[in-house]
């Protein structure tokens, strides 16, 4: 496989970039939010696993809470997707009080509306999750939640290192 980014090969690249676009899309009725690029990273840990949105995950053991298992986002491969998106003209990008945030183009909603698969599908059936409930907590709130959960992920075996 093809290398784009230092252990990031063409198809993660391509799904995470394909992510990040219907991410910004879910965001487009709440003009106000700030979706900045560390807001982008941690809601895409939930599109990318979406295991930890259902319910049976609420029932699994919280005894390992604070393991030393921590997830690690590549911020390297998210700058070079919101870059890319933004050469190609499908995201917008706007400094507001000194953050960057992202906003999808028509361009963009036109790209997302030609990719009719079920994947899309997936990906659009946790927009209420990620728009509703997480979009409301803090950074912290978000980071905790999304280490006890790969925690449990790990240990059921449903993620493994990178």
């Amino acid at each position: 496989m093809t290398e784009i980014i230092k252990n990031v090969y063409f198809d993660e690249f391509y799904l995470t970039m394909i992510r990040v676009l219907k991410l910004i899309e879910m965001f487009q009725s709440r003009k106000k939010y700030k979706l900045t690029n560390k807001k982008i990273v941690l809601f895409d840990f939930y599109l990318r696993f979406p295991l930890i949105t259902k319910d049976e995950m609420q029932n699994k053991d919280f005894d390992a809470r604070y393991s030393f298992f921590h997830w690690k986002p590549n911020y390297v491969l998210y700058d070079a997707i919101l870059g890319l998106l933004s050469a190609k003209g499908l995201v917008d990008k706007e400094e507001q009080n000194d953050k960057i945030c992202y906003f999808i183009t028509d361009n963009g909603e036109k790209a997302l509306e030609e990719m009719n698969c079920a994947y899309m599908e997936q990906l659009s059936s946790l927009e209420d999750y990620i728009v509703k409930t997480v979009a409301n907590w803090s950074d912290k709130k978000i980071d905790e939640d999304i280490v006890e959960k790969t925690y449990l992920l790990r240990k059921d075996g449903g993620l493994s290192d990178v």
